[in-house]
C-alpha cells in the first residue's frame, strides 16, 4: 500500500467532522472523504461508512469493498442491494 486508504462518508444525521478527526490516529492512515463532494476520484474508495446512504452512491464507487453503517440496523443497506 502506497497511501492512505480512501473511506467515503455519508450520513443524513452526523457531520463529517468528528469521524474524520478519529480516522487521522488511526494507522494505517485513513483519508475520509464526504460523498459526493469530497471525493476527487471514485474509483480510489475503498471502504465507506455510511447511515442511510442513497443508492446512486453505491453506483459511484466502482471499487468499494467494505461498508460499515455508523448506527444500529442494516435495513438502510439491505434495501438497495
Amino acid at each position: 500500500m502506497t497511501g492512505p486508504i480512501r473511506v467515503a462518508y455519508f450520513s443524513i444525521d452526523d457531520p463529517v467532522e468528528p469521524w474524520r478527526d478519529l480516522c487521522r490516529t488511526l494507522t494505517p492512515p485513513v483519508r475520509l472523504q464526504a460523498w459526493p463532494d469530497e471525493i476527487d476520484d471514485p474509483a480510489d474508495i475503498e471502504a465507506a461508512f455510511v447511515w442511510h446512504a442513497p443508492p446512486a452512491m453505491w453506483v459511484d464507487l466502482p471499487n468499494l469493498r467494505f461498508v460499515q453503517t455508523i448506527g444500529t440496523g442494516v435495513d438502510h443497506l439491505l434495501a438497495h442491494p
